[in-house]
């Protein structure tokens, strides 16, 4: 696992100097969605501040109703993902703003499948801010941003 990054501040920083801080409810609740046993995949979307190239992701959408969930795939369908997006927005006068994609594989250390890659690209065509993709595995986690990637080990801080 010597490729894997460890941080207990719950910062990651890329190769490139950009600083990814994911706050420690952020972590906990997806951390709450590790796919284990029979579970299925899980996933929503994240949203937070832009600070130049650097993020900070303070909130997450989890599971709703109607979106799509098996053991090897998850799709976000359900409105409450935008409604959760619109509110934040409006709430923070503008300043919060969508930052990409959440979702569970069940793998100690994850890594984008065909499916996950193909529907990144679309997002991003469609997106004229750079996005951020997430991937919760069992153990390890893999994070992508501006063609960037690395896996890391989420550590929470002690209560």
């Amino acid at each position: 696992m010597s490729n894997l990054r460890q941080f207990a501040t719950a910062t990651l920083t890329l190769k490139s100097g950009t600083s990814i801080v994911l706050d420690t409810e952020v972590l906990t609740l997806l951390q709450s969605y590790v796919q284990t046993g029979s579970r299925p995949e899980a996933g929503g979307i994240l949203l937070g501040y832009r600070r130049g190239v650097h993020l900070d992701v303070v909130a997450a959408t989890v599971p709703a109703p109607q979106d799509v969930q098996s053991h090897w795939a998850f799709v976000r369908k359900d409105a409450s993902h935008q409604q959760v997006a619109a509110r934040w927005w409006e709430q923070s006068g503008g300043r919060v703003d969508y930052l990409g994609e959440w979702h569970t594989h069940p793998q100690t250390q994850p890594t984008p499948s065909s499916v996950d890659m193909r529907e990144w690209g679309l997002l991003e065509r469609r997106n004229p801010r750079p996005l951020l993709f997430l991937i919760v595995g069992t153990q390890a986690w893999f994070a992508q941003y501006q063609g960037e990637h690395c896996k890391f080990l989420p550590t929470l801080p002690p209560r």
